[in-house]
């Protein structure tokens, strides 16, 4: 797709903000320049507060439910030692504690979020105004954010709801056990949405990082081949290219100004849930317990989270090199 520098910022990201929108962490739609530019509505933000309240109360009404049956508190827990019933009231606590900070943390930010966005969008188009040979790959990116991103949580959904159907051991309670596992699917599924879209917006500064050190190195290619070059020229389009690195370096730290306070939740609760799953798959291990259905929900979903940590790692690391580059690095002074 070939398309104009808004029209295709929001072709390629509206997607996956409008499912973080429906799930309940963000307040605000993504909508091109024309129509307002990304906003919040009082009827999107009534929308979105009811999906959290129904959420949370989904969660806890179906472990009260659990709790309070003796059948059913029986069956969930019997067969479980100490530390793994600590294990899985951790979980079912933080995940409502990291869900509350995301939510917590995407309001406060709302309006330095809605103008990052619109930030990025102008850039793309004046890169565009300032050099129309720049072709746009915006379906290639919304293919590698959308559906990437869609492939990965719908497989940790599935993964998530067997998991939580395999250890409350639903022979009975079918609604509560429904509650639960619905309920922590969709809460930390989200969650991880919004890391996702992180990712996105580093890719997003990455690639228009390595377009400016290509456009530098067109420019002087041009000087080089033609002797009655316009110096004037010249340096306008150089001194605009490194207008471009300073406001690319400027989104940067905006970007980490927005989803800092996420990240580091993210970080502290991956941590904590990688290690708390990773010990009961040991144990289960240690203790030469049969092969059986938990050993293989336990270590795919150990697999999404080691994926959500090699991918952010790694376009960190790619976004870091590009502003390595010397324009770039210039502009951070």
């Amino acid at each position: 797709m070939q398309s104009s520098g808004i029209d295709g910022f929001v072709y390629c990201y509206d997607s996956l903000y409008s499912i973080v929108f429906y799930w309940g962490i963000t307040t605000f739609r993504l909508y091109s320049h024309q129509n307002g530019g990304p906003k919040s509505t009082p009827l999107g933000v009534l929308y979105v507060l009811v999906v959290r309240f129904g959420l949370i109360f989904a969660f806890l009404a179906g472990i009260y439910v659990k709790l309070t049956d003796p059948q059913m508190s029986q069956a969930m827990f019997s067969h479980l030692s100490p530390l793994v019933k600590i294990i899985f009231t951790w979980e079912a606590i933080s995940s409502i504690i990291i869900f509350v900070g995301y939510c917590i943390s995407m309001d406060s930010h709302r309006s330095r979020h809605i103008k990052l966005l619109i930030s990025m969008q102008l850039l793309d188009t004046e890169i565009s105004a300032k050099f129309a040979h720049v072709r746009w790959r915006y379906n290639r990116s919304r293919s590698k954010y959308l559906y990437g991103t869609l492939g990965i949580a719908c497989a940790y959904g599935l993964i998530s709801l067997a998991l939580m159907f395999d250890s409350t051991r639903c022979a009975c309670g079918y609604v509560s056990t429904i509650l639960i596992a619905s309920a922590y699917s969709v809460m930390t599924t989200t969650v991880g949405g919004i890391a996702f879209i992180h990712i996105a917006l580093m890719d997003y500064l990455r690639i228009r990082f390595r377009l400016i050190i290509k456009l530098v190195g067109q420019q002087y290619q041009a000087a080089g081949k033609t002797a009655g070059v316009d110096s004037i020229e010249l340096q306008r389009n150089m001194d605009k290219l490194f207008q471009f690195s300073k406001r690319g370096s400027q989104l940067l730290r905006d970007v980490n100004d927005v989803f800092g306070s996420v990240a580091a939740f993210g970080i502290f609760y991956d941590f904590t849930h990688m290690t708390c799953f990773v010990y009961m798959l040991c144990q289960k291990v240690l203790v030469h317990e049969p092969w059986d259905t938990q050993y293989a929900f336990i270590s795919l979903h150990l697999v999404t989270y080691f994926y959500k940590l090699i991918i952010t790692s790694i376009y960190g690391y790619l976004l870091q090199r590009e502003v390595r580059n010397p324009p770039c690095r210039r502009s951070l002074l």
